[in-house]
């Protein structure tokens, strides 16, 4: 029987895309994507709404991945409302050829105002920034 230890040890990476009104697009047409290298596995996120967004509607975001589900991570997302909201799913998803996470609003239309920062917390698979 084969002993196998690992001894690399790595730091925990983070993805931020800052996301204004005007940059975000509704329902229907390209996301905003943010891209993760192959052999990621995602450990958690969450969107920080830091100006709330005055769409004519209820804005509301949705959060997948490019090829999978638009709303893998979460679905309806409310950015209305000043708060850190954590993934509702997706912990644990591994990305073995790499991948995008797509941002989609819903029901933005009409916003003049709206700012947030979407936070995706990943490891690799195979890489070691120490040694123990």
């Amino acid at each position: 029987m084969t002993n196998l230890i690992a001894h690399e040890r790595q730091w925990v990476l983070a993805a931020v895309q800052k996301v204004s009104f005007d940059d975000l697009p509704p329902a229907g047409v390209s996301p905003i994507t943010i891209e993760l290298p192959p052999a990621s596995i995602v450990l958690r996120g969450g969107v920080r709404v830091v100006t709330p967004f005055n769409a004519t509607g209820a804005a509301l975001l949705d959060i997948g991945l490019v090829g999978g589900s638009a709303t893998a991570f979460h679905n309806d997302l409310d950015i209305e409302t000043a708060a850190f909201t954590a993934f509702a799913t997706g912990q644990g998803t591994y990305l073995p050829n790499g991948g995008k996470i797509n941002l989609t609003g819903v029901a933005t239309a009409g916003s003049t105002a709206g700012e947030l920062l979407v936070v995706v917390e990943y490891v690799v698979v195979g890489r070691g920034n120490e040694v123990q």
